[in-house]
């Protein structure tokens, strides 16, 4: 049977073939799932434990994402030790964001400020145009503040690009590569993206190499080349010319033996003391984005009309005196004259002598001055942009620069900058109040009280204080008008007030009294003693300029006695209140007030109490201030000694900074050793870079920035910088359009704390308007709004409560900083109508209403300067 059944399956080997594979496959079905599994399981046993930790790995790198690109900038992480957490509130958009940052983390902010404000430009002064310089703000415009580099930018490329090792921005604050001769931005590496660039050719320790003609050695490399702009400037003139028309003068009248006025009509013209002024202009900007040309045309603007009171011709009163009279009577002269008379009596002729008038002589009776009366305009004659000649990079390379400067990134990094970085001892104490340095540059106040500028520095001179402080100071108390009460420099109490004071030119004390009102409206007086009060303030705070100014206003001795750990520091301005507070209990015997309390909205007082002083003085004062340098004005810590420097008569002055912390900066030798770093970033990393720096300006997610939209640093630090200015309501108008847009406060002359412009590297994009919380504000023209966000009212660098409404011709303008907000998403509003009211919300010091104006649609949307929106006269007569 078997023998036949193995002799059929020879005969039919596929029938075999077939029966075979079914039984294996049936074998297969039974067998594998449990082979499988038991496989699984086996294998699962083993591997489970690095799965496990697979997972947990990921999670970690996906929470450490989270953490450090996602969330650091809307949270302002710049530090990430978990001790130094900052204020965090939930916003609107769902996720949280800070409110008030760590003090750690302000002084990682402040030292990239410091950089950015002082660092990160450089300057050719003379025809030599390799010889850069660092000056400060030279410009008379300021156009310094276009090209900083941003503080974030400074952060992020020390954190990404050197992976967190090293704290060293003085590597990117170097100058960009450029040439000399032709003044350009030269590329780094050429058309295929080699390097080009040439630097200093150096040994393993960092020492550059000579070659044997003793000239530098050089090698291809980015090294020696930062991001820092270099600006070319050149000389001009201001002048500043009072002009009219003499209507009256003075005439003396032989008939009545009186001065008497007569009618005339003469034309006159003189340049004003002081000038005309050597200022300085910016002609180019050489920046990592390409170049800025800047060219410029003789423009004369009305300043403000002649002032009531007597000066002289060049002045800007409307009474001159051009002569004088000098009146004399003619008195007799008497003598003897001998006559012959008949005498009476007698019948005789006789002689005699009779005493009569033989003649006359003049005799001065009194000098009289004769004036010209006038009326006229104080003009101001300078030089000012050509803004439709200006040249500006081509947009499509302005990324090229940087991204090759990145993607070929070395550097040499000396050896001290290696070891762990401490920012306390670069940064001193963080005060919690913002001085906003120059803000009110423009003001009109300011410009008016610039005719004294002499006469304080003739004082400031003899007695050491910085004169555009006085200046600062007098713009504040009195707006330069000597005829108000107790004049320009308000000095106050009855009577005579006596000061004595050092002057630095003879060693002597020189001891100066004002007896009257008469003496405190007399401008060279009052701007006298007004100096030497000052400068005996300043020898008593021991050259502490913040001490002094608030002691202009009332005394701080105080805060010493109650808090002497601050003394030594700025934290002693946080003080300021109690100090007040106490001094206005001591002097008015009840509870007061500040007059303001901008920089402190969380000490404001009941407005019935009454006012004594002002506990804002230093940040009102300094917003008036715009001097290039500010002398000694971080001498805070007496253990760090006053260094040698520039010498003059202001003495040792150092640059001022954003809010006038003391950054103590370190100084590489040269001949230190160094070790080279190579970061070759990738265009990702470079990506993620630029992204980041948006989340910390904007205060959003990483997920939210897309820099290729919206590069906010590029705007802030150059391109903002171009945003249109207008000088003539006819030139906004024809930008704009004839678009019927009325103001959004309905105030005939509303008063303009903050104009649009550069503001310390950054553009402000609006106009602020000084209004009381609860102004009732209104829509500029029909609309759309499209955003009104109603619970900021916490939220760091941000409007707070705010609307922003799309207008025909897809406009834009937005309402900032209120207090309440009466319209919805969506919602359609009329020309007129009321949208909310003002307040005191968001990053605000002070209330008042924020206004934008945007032109052109959503994407392709600018900010322009609303200010003939803003301020329209002829529509409230």
């Amino acid at each position: 049977m078997n023998w036949r059944g193995d002799q059929h399956d020879i005969e039919h080997p596929q029938e075999s073939v077939n029966t075979f594979q079914k039984a294996i496959g049936n074998q297969i079905k039974k067998r594998v799932p449990r082979l499988l599994f038991r496989a699984i399981r086996a294998t699962g046993k083993a591997l489970l434990p690095y799965l496990l930790g697979g997972l947990t790995l990921l999670l970690v790198v996906v929470l450490a994402w989270f953490f450090l690109l996602e969330i650091r900038g809307a949270e302002g992480h710049y530090s990430l030790k978990k001790q130094h957490e900052n204020s965090l509130k939930l916003n609107e958009n769902g996720y949280f964001s800070a409110y008030d940052l760590s003090d750690e983390n302000k002084a990682i902010q402040e030292f990239y400020k410091y950089f950015s404000l002082q660092k990160s430009f450089y300057q050719i002064l003379t025809n030599d145009h390799s010889k850069l310089e660092q000056k400060g703000f030279l410009d008379y415009y300021q156009k310094e503040r276009m090209f900083l580099l941003s503080d974030n930018l400074l952060f992020m490329l020390d954190e990404l690009v050197y992976r967190g090792a090293y704290r060293y921005p003085e590597q990117f604050v170097q100058p960009v590569h450029y040439d000399p001769k032709t003044l350009k931005l030269l590329p780094l590496t050429d058309d295929k993206g080699r390097v080009t660039a040439l630097s200093k050719k150096r040994t393993k320790d960092g020492t550059p190499i000579q070659n044997k003609d003793g000239s530098v050695a050089k090698e291809k490399g980015v090294q020696d080349y930062g991001l820092a702009s270099v600006l070319a400037y050149r000389k001009d003139q201001k002048t500043v010319t009072v002009e009219g028309t003499i209507y009256a003068k003075d005439v003396w009248d032989d008939h009545c033996k009186c001065v008497k006025q007569v009618s005339v009509n003469e034309p006159f013209s003189y340049v004003m003391d002081g000038y005309p002024q050597e200022i300085w202009l910016m002609t180019k900007a050489i920046t990592f984005t390409g170049e800025y040309e800047f060219f410029y045309k003789k423009e004369k603007r009305p300043m403000y009309e002649l002032m009531d009171g007597t000066g002289e011709a060049n002045s800007d009163r409307t009474r001159v005196a051009y002569g004088t009279y000098d009146e004399y009577r003619d008195e007799p002269i008497y003598g003897y004259v001998e006559k012959e008379v008949t005498d009476p009596k007698t019948g005789k002729k006789k002689k005699i002598k009779e005493r009569e008038v033989v003649g006359y002589k003049k005799v001065f009776v009194k000098r009289h001055t004769l004036y010209q009366y006038r009326k006229g305009t104080v003009y101001e004659t300078i030089p000012v942009e050509d803004t439709e000649k200006r040249k500006v990079p081509d947009p499509a390379q302005r990324e090229r620069y940087l991204r090759d400067y990145l993607y070929n990134f070395q550097a040499w990094i000396p050896y001290s900058a290696m070891t762990k970085f401490d920012f306390e001892k670069r940064v001193g104490e963080i005060i919690h109040s913002e001085i906003d340095v120059g803000s009110a540059a423009d003001d009109k106040k300011l410009k008016k009280s610039m005719q004294y500028l002499p006469i304080i520095e003739k004082y400031a001179k003899a007695y050491g204080v910085d004169p555009y402080l006085i200046l600062a100071k007098m713009t504040q108390e009195s707006g330069g008008d000597p005829n108000v009460e107790d004049g320009l420099m308000q000095i106050t109490g009855d009577g005579a007030r006596t000061v004595k004071a050092k002057n630095i030119q003879t060693g002597q004390y020189d001891t100066f009294t004002v007896y009257n009102e008469a003496d405190r409206r007399n401008p060279d007086k009052a701007i006298r003693w007004g100096v030497m009060y000052f400068a005996n303030k300043m020898a008593r705070f021991e050259g502490d300029p913040l001490k002094a100014l608030q002691s202009y206003n009332f005394d701080v001795m105080i805060i010493k006695e109650l808090h002497p750990e601050a003394w030594n520091s700025m934290a002693w301005m946080n003080y300021r209140e109690e100090a007040r507070l106490y001094h206005g209990r001591k002097e008015l015997g009840v509870e007061t007030r500040s007059v303001s309390y901008s920089c402190a909205p969380e000490l404001k007082k009941d407005e019935s109490l009454r006012v004594y002083g002002d506990v804002c003085y230093i940040e009102h004062v300094l917003r008036y201030y715009i001097g290039d340098q500010f002398q000694s004005l971080t001498k805070h810590d007496k253990q760090n000694p006053k260094q040698e420097g520039n010498g003059g008569w202001l003495g040792q002055a150092i640059d001022k900074v954003a809010s006038f912390l003391k950054v103590k900066t370190k100084t590489y030798s040269q001949q230190e050793k160094k070790t080279e770093f190579t970061h070759l970033m990738h265009k990702k990393e470079v990506d993620v870079l630029l992204r980041s720096v948006k989340t910390f300006d904007d205060q959003i997610l990483f997920s939210q920035a897309d820099y290729a939209e919206d590069l906010t640093f590029w705007e802030d630090g150059f391109s903002q910088g171009v945003t249109p200015s207008f000088r003539t309501e006819e030139e906004f108008w024809e930008v704009v359009g004839q678009h019927p847009y009325i103001p959004p406060v309905k105030m005939k002359n509303p008063p303009i704390s903050s104009k649009f412009g550069m503001r310390w590297g950054r553009l402000h994009a609006g106009v602020d308007v000084a209004v009381p919380i609860g102004t009732p504000i209104y829509a500029v023209a029909d609309g759309q709004v499209v955003k009104a966000v109603g619970d900021q009212g916490h939220s760091r660098e941000s409007w707070g409560n705010y609307i922003k409404i799309r207008h025909e011709g897809d406009n834009y303008s937005l309402y900032g900083h209120l207090s309440e907000v009466l319209v919805k998403e969506g919602e359609q509003v009329k020309q007129g109508q009321l949208i909310g009211y003002s307040g005191n919300s968001g990053r605000s010091t002070g209330p008042h209403l924020h206004f934008e104006f945007y032109l052109g649609g959503p994407e392709t949307s600018r900010r322009v300067d609303p200010y003939f929106i803003v301020v329209q006269p002829h529509l409230f007569p």
